[in-house]
């Protein structure tokens, strides 16, 4: 718990010593939303466009978190690499892939803060309250975790390159598509419900069911919790080997 605090504190006074970082972060947000509204011609006043309003405000919320907290882990690797740092992080008596985990899980508990002013401006623009109920929150939980993991096998391909910007922008789009396209919806015909097995999906058509009908399906917590598990082993055990790999090559430093 002392080393979350640390980092959290570390993560709020970077983030208060430069400000505009996170005005720029909250308009950008905002329009980027204004226009997907616009695009999905959905400011209309009849209750089901608020309904579909409402479930974006949601969906949308899930992304503001899953991709800064995707991205935290390489970029905190990169900022090592840049301060000639990460060598002194390598050497820390604890793991270095569970000290990059409690710095990415620190950086997401401050998107959060992060990602509810963006919400309460949306909310002001739209005019539409979205319901955040306890069974969405664990739909949250499921979506942070999962991108953590995500975040930690970036992550481990940043030991070995350092840079690793072109991959986080590459996955703002399909993030996005990920959590707002109902694909349950789509494929109606297919036999098997692939898209449960894609990071995300899950929890955004368990949100998407809470906000339109209030029906809960434990079945989509299943699918969600067991993405959580398959990303969490997979970004940890892709961390280990990349820096296992870097340090035989003697390549931890430089940037």
């Amino acid at each position: 718990m002392d080393l979350i605090f640390i980092e959290f504190y570390r993560s709020f006074f970077m983030a208060i010593r430069y400000p505009t970082n996170f005005v720029i972060q909250v308009v950008m947000s905002v329009s980027l939303f204004y226009l997907l509204l616009m695009g999905g011609g959905m400011f209309h006043s009849q209750v089901i466009e608020v309904k579909r309003v409402e479930l974006m405000l949601v969906n949308y919320f899930f992304w503001t978190i899953a991709l800064p907290t995707i991205s935290s882990i390489p970029q905190s690797i990169e900022e090592d690499a840049k301060a000639g740092t990460f060598e002194q992080v390598l050497q820390s008596v604890y793991s270095t892939a569970f000290l990059f985990y409690i710095r990415g899980l620190a950086h997401c508990l401050l998107q959060i803060v992060i990602s509810l002013c963006i919400l309460s401006v949306l909310i002001i623009v739209t005019g539409v309250v979205p319901q955040i109920t306890w069974q969405v929150c664990i739909s949250i939980f499921s979506v942070i975790l999962t991108a953590l993991g995500m975040s930690l096998l970036i992550g481990g391909l940043g030991v070995r390159v350092k840079r690793t910007g072109m991959v986080i922008a590459a996955l703002q789009l399909p993030l996005l598509y990920l959590l707002i396209f109902p694909f349950e919806q789509q494929f109606t015909n297919s036999g098997v419900e692939w898209w449960l097995f894609l990071p995300f999906v899950a929890d955004s058509i368990q949100a998407r069911h809470l906000v339109m009908s209030g029906e809960l399906n434990i079945k989509y917590y299943f699918y969600s919790y067991s993405m959580l598990l398959v990303w969490t082993i997979v970004g940890a055990g892709g961390f280990v080997g990349m820096l296992r790999y870097t340090k035989k090559r003697a390549k931890t430093n430089g940037y």
